[in-house]
């Protein structure tokens, strides 16, 4: 093999090899709506970051406490996700992952638009009061509500 192929071959070998372990390290997280369908997810690879479908970066997670906390990039309070469901500042249920809860969710999720580049997170304000935990369904879209955060 001529030295030009071989080195061509190790270096498309070391991008595929960067590349996958990438792909194979982010973890990423669907969130679904009251109708079952996939509309946003998190993607823990990526500091957090929740991300609509279409790959609008929207919000992100963040730690209050012992609360897993919702926080837009405009510097808003969103809400909670504790085991599984994202809640209101209501305490009303906006989505969750699935299986959280006892739904008919999409067996098939779509094909996930191209992250968009997020904007660095503002200094995390701070979460009201916790309040009580609803088993109802908010009147806000799930897609309206983390479009909320964004900035």
């Amino acid at each position: 093999m001529k030295p030009f192929h071989l080195l061509s071959l190790v270096a498309l070998t070391a991008v595929v090899l960067f590349f996958s372990a990438g792909w194979c390290t982010a973890q990423q997280l669907a969130w679904y709506d009251s109708s079952g369908e996939p509309v946003a997810y998190v993607d823990f690879g990526q500091d957090d970051v929740i991300y609509l479908w279409d790959g609008t970066p929207v919000a992100f997670l963040g730690r209050d406490g012992r609360d897993v906390c919702i926080f837009g990039f405009n510097r808003s309070f969103l809400g909670w996700y504790e085991n599984g469901v994202i809640y209101d500042r209501q305490g009303d249920i906006v989505g969750s992952r699935k299986g959280a809860l006892m739904m008919a969710y999409n067996e098939w999720e779509p094909f996930r638009g191209f992250q968009k580049f997020a904007p660095l997170k503002p200094i995390q304000p701070f979460a009201p009061f916790k309040p009580f935990f609803s088993q109802r369904w908010s009147n806000a879209d799930l897609v309206d509500f983390l479009r909320s955060g964004e900035d």
